[in-house]
């Protein structure tokens, strides 16, 4: 049979966004590939395959190379996950698409195959579910979750049995830049299959934040953050608040500035305050234009061993604090009862500072701070 395109088809489309831009799409049809093949490359881009997922052959069982497919099998070839037996430990089984080098891409259409019967001849589609993610640096970009019944294909005569997904139908996902594509058949089905392969270059986006975390590590407070991409950036600024409300910038880390591959960054917050600490990273590009983080935080127990000094203790009235080191961040405090109750809390922002008890009845109160409890009598 004479074949309208070429195995491997190559499109290009006009994206319209700020900028006008050109994005190649690649069609992969998977014909003259090896059966049993565990990775492919198409228009120079090497993908992996993963867990069971393999190029598998039988004679016109695939999708034709006809954009849309026509209704006759003439593909011999197509990614499965039966490698010789299917079983019920297949049902929830994940299996993935995705670049050997980390490079990024964009899904546009695919075509895709469920059974909970390899041996049918038809597909064989009880109630379940497929679902497909696309992921960036392992995080989860998009979920698109499709329904064994609103498969609009259920016969084994048109397109092989496959179904089509337009990634750029519902919510739009075409343009979404992720690094593989996760398909997990669940519920009933244990074989899956994919065909005609539709994917797009990355999209220049401006930072795109993959994670971003805040821990307690030794004597200070550890941040980590991974970009999956980054265009025209400028610098990181690190910002800490101990309300959410009110912001400071810690420290400036450069960026980038362009890149297409996921970088790293990390940043030791060696003062934190004692108790919760809230983080944001301030984005900054080139031209001067910024955009927030979401807020991380962690705790911080203080450091054994430091001095807190209480005097008059006991005490009438007020206490004075003094850390006998310098205090370059305030420094939270509670003063409970000997049963947990909290009467008092603040921070201590200077050594000599005073907190007035007064009107707390004559009782045995600890304070508690930087990781030290200090016994103060109320008289």
């Amino acid at each position: 049979m004479t074949h309208l395109l070429p195995k491997r088809t190559i499109l290009i489309i006009l994206l319209f966004g700020s900028a006008l831009s050109l994005q190649a799409q690649v069609t992969e049809y998977f014909e003259g590939f090896t059966d049993g093949a565990t990775s492919f490359t198409t228009s120079g881009q090497q993908f992996t395959l993963t867990n069971k997922f393999q190029i598998s052959k039988l004679a016109g069982a695939g999708v034709d190379n006809h954009t849309p497919a026509s209704t006759s099998g003439t593909s011999d070839l197509y990614i499965d996950n039966f490698t010789g037996s299917t079983s019920s430990s297949d049902v929830g089984q994940i299996n993935s698409i995705k670049t050997t080098d980390g490079a990024l891409f964009t899904m546009k259409s695919l075509y895709f195959y469920v059974s909970s019967d390899i041996a049918s001849n038809h597909p064989n589609t009880p109630s379940g579910t497929i679902v497909f993610r696309g992921k960036l640096g392992g995080v989860t970009q998009y979920t698109i979750t499709i329904s064994s019944t609103t498969f609009p294909n259920n016969n084994f005569t048109t397109y092989s049995g496959f179904n089509y997904l337009d990634f750029s139908t519902t919510t739009d996902n075409s343009l979404t830049n992720i690094d593989e594509l996760e398909v997990q058949a669940t519920v009933n089905f244990v074989y899956v299959a994919i065909d005609n392969f539709q994917y797009g270059n990355a999209v220049p986006t401006p930072v795109k934040l993959l994670n971003f975390s805040a821990q307690q590590e030794n004597k200070s407070i550890r941040l980590q953050w991974q970009t999956a991409q980054e265009n025209n950036s400028k610098s990181f600024e690190i910002e800490h608040s101990m309300n959410t409300t009110n912001w400071n910038t810690l420290a400036t880390q450069p960026a980038a500035g362009n890149s297409a591959v996921v970088s790293s960054y990390s940043f030791n917050d060696a003062s934190p305050t004692y108790g919760k600490n809230y983080y944001r990273l301030k984005q900054v590009d080139i031209d001067g234009s910024f955009t927030y983080s979401n807020v991380v935080s962690a705790e911080w127990s203080g450091t054994s061993g430091t001095l807190v000094e209480v005097y008059p203790n006991p005490v009438a009235n007020s206490f004075t604090v003094d850390l006998h080191q310098a205090i370059t961040r305030p420094v939270y405090y509670e003063l409970v009862t000997a049963s947990g109750a909290v009467v008092r809390k603040g921070y201590i922002t200077s050594n000599g500072q005073q907190v007035n008890i007064a009107a707390l009845p004559k009782n045995i109160y600890l304070l508690k701070m930087l990781q030290t409890t200090t016994k103060i009598v109320k008289n």
